[in-house]
């Protein structure tokens, strides 16, 4: 919902905005969506925990969308990325810097925090204080 009413909005303003995104979801009328191709596989939301078949997963999928938003930004001749959560953060300052293109990044929340709540780190590790220092 959060992405899709800045999108509404900044279309209001005059933008043109291209979503890019996985391969999972749905599409709505009026939004302007790309997504990585079908052919990469997926995790449901039902794979909370990080494990070794999920971490090879999000990397697949990280990197078809880098690859996708790479060149949606250079077809459209992107004046600005807008990044949302940690990976949108990690893939939107890679394009930011290959394309030379300024990036917003939306924090809506904290990373450490959903590592914790997946069940991926335990809220007493030793990794806990370092991981919200850096993230």
């Amino acid at each position: 919902v959060r992405v899709l009413e800045e999108a509404r909005a900044l279309e209001c303003a005059g933008h043109r905005v291209v979503i890019c995104t996985y391969n999972m979801g749905r599409d709505l009328p009026g939004v302007e969506i790309v997504r990585v191709p079908r052919a990469i596989p997926q995790y449901g939301p039902a794979d909370l925990a990080l494990t070794p078949r999920k971490l090879l997963v999000k990397v697949g999928l990280d990197i078809a969308l880098l690859a996708t938003a790479l060149r949606v930004a250079r077809a459209v001749r992107a004046d600005c990325l807008h990044a949302h959560l940690d990976d949108g953060a990690f893939l939107g300052l890679v394009l930011s810097r290959l394309l030379r293109t300024p990036m917003i990044y939306d924090c809506q929340g904290s990373y450490t925090a959903t590592l914790i709540g997946d069940g991926s780190l335990r809220p007493r590790s030793l990794t806990v204080p370092p991981s919200r220092r850096a993230l």
